[in-house]
């Protein structure tokens, strides 16, 4: 058989080799079953739908329309693909250092937590607020550039008393010393009120 023969008879194989692997843009996700499903357009227009998405253990994302992603097609067949693979040129932050890793909003609206190349974490939400649901436990000092807030109490554990800042102003607001001439001062003046 000659070099032409055996071509031949690759063919299949080589097409099939390469159907394996595809870039897509993304056009809609559905995110409502166990894997999101995605429609995505391959090169040359091939448009391929119920494409399943595999992402990383412990993190989810919708990515947006236009998004890019890296399909898998399975022994070469374009019938069953899965997205291995996404990101959005539009909107990944730029400019880190080496090792440090983003988390950020798809969207771009400037939402981003960094691990620094440093050992810190920054968080920058683009509505200035963190929102924090549940207990904070912070075994370090807490440095505050700006005002502080409670709705509820705020306790003095180090305190063998424990007491709160109310418990604190009443105790202010009765407190009087001892005066050299006999008696006692009066109570001090303002009053430490809520």
């Amino acid at each position: 058989m000659n070099i032409r023969g055996v071509l031949k008879l690759l063919e299949p194989l080589q097409r099939r080799v390469m159907l394996l692997v595809s870039r897509a843009v993304i056009r809609t996700i559905d995110d409502s079953t166990a894997l999101q499903l995605l429609q995505a357009e391959l090169l040359r227009g091939e448009v391929r739908g119920r494409l399943e998405r595999f992402g990383a253990l412990g993190l989810t994302a919708v990515p947006l329309p236009g998004a890019e992603g890296i399909v898998l097609f399975l022994g070469g067949n374009r019938d069953h693909g899965v997205v291995v693979a996404t990101e959005d040129r539009r909107h990944r932050p730029k400019g880190l250092k080496a090792g440090e890793t983003a988390l950020y909003h798809a969207g771009g609206n400037g939402t981003i937590i960094r691990l620094l190349a440093d050992g810190s974490i920054e968080l920058k939400p683009s509505s200035g607020v963190v929102r924090l649901e549940g207990d904070i436990e912070v075994s370090g000092h807490v440095l505050a550039g700006g005002d502080i807030q409670a709705d509820g109490e705020v306790r003095d554990l180090a305190a063998t008393t424990g007491l709160s800042m109310e418990d604190m102003r009443e105790r202010y607001n009765v407190h009087v010393h001892a005066d050299p001439q006999g008696g006692a001062t009066a109570p001090p003046l303002p009053l430490m009120t809520p």
